[in-house]
């Protein structure tokens, strides 16, 4: 295929996307049909993705995002914590950020040890092996930056004062905070909604709620000393853009009886 189809069929995928009842999905619309066969995808609260059909397109997402985001020096937590994602699907990606070289290969060669001793062995090292990371930052700070980039499905704060740096984190769908509040509570157990976007997403996406399922309007109001300080503005807009009678609309309600 031609780069230029190729950067279509991204651009279509990445247009397509939408919520469905708070579902994250991706839909080939109309104008990508001559380029991608439309398909209709969730993350759903079972956690199953169908990966191998994101990868065709979005080659540089992964559809189960896990980052940690740790100063602990419980290197085996650390690393199941890990393991408890990169278990999920091959095509996972569990990420480490940390401002310690010796943790992060610490939690390495935990990691190893650990894969040797899980059912899903095969499942978790291939995730491991081609999506998982660990990535060394200067300072817990430049971490939570790291954090915000990638914008996890689920974020471990595993620091001893993680409210330190909650206000930190912009993009994240769920975030556990605290050593001892490990991603599967949220699975299984933990009282936040567990329906999240996935594949970096958090960056203009919310986890499931309500509001998902409430229909509003918006409304405004200008009072005529209100639109006589700003309408010269809204018709200069309209006039830039060439639609006219929007300028009209807001400039008739000033002209003086007898102009038109």
């Amino acid at each position: 295929m031609a780069t230029t189809a190729k950067a279509r069929e991204l651009a279509c995928f990445i247009w397509g996307m939408m919520t469905e009842a708070g579902k994250v999905s991706v839909r080939g619309k109309a104008m990508a049909k001559k380029f991608v066969r439309p398909i209709l995808t969730y993350a759903d609260e079972a956690h199953h993705v169908p990966a191998d059909t994101y990868q065709k397109v979005m080659k540089h997402f992964t559809p189960k995002l896990w980052l940690g985001m740790t100063a602990t020096p419980d290197t085996a937590w650390v690393a199941a914590d890990l393991l408890s994602q990169a278990e999920h699907d091959k095509m996972a990606s569990a990420v480490l950020v940390t401002d310690s070289r010796e943790l992060a290969q610490a939690v390495s060669r935990e990691i190893e040890a650990q894969l040797q001793t899980l059912e899903r062995e095969e499942i978790a090292r291939a995730s491991i092996e081609a999506n998982g990371k660990i990535i060394v930052a200067r300072s817990l700070t430049q971490a939570a930056a790291v954090a915000n980039r990638i914008a996890p499905e689920h974020l471990e704060l595993s620091v001893d004062n993680p409210f330190d740096y909650l206000g930190l984190i912009e993009n994240a769908g769920s975030i556990f905070l605290g050593r001892y509040n490990p991603e599967p509570m949220g699975d299984y157990f933990a009282g936040p909604n567990h329906t999240l976007p996935t594949m970096g997403t958090a960056r203009f996406y919310s986890p499931l709620s309500v509001d998902d399922f409430i229909k509003k309007s918006q409304f405004s109001y200008y009072t005529r000393e209100a639109l006589e300080k700003d309408y010269w503005k809204v018709s200069r807009f309209a006039k830039e853009e060439g639609l006219t009678a929007h300028a009209r609309a807001v400039d008739i309600r000033f002209e003086k009886e007898g102009e038109a």
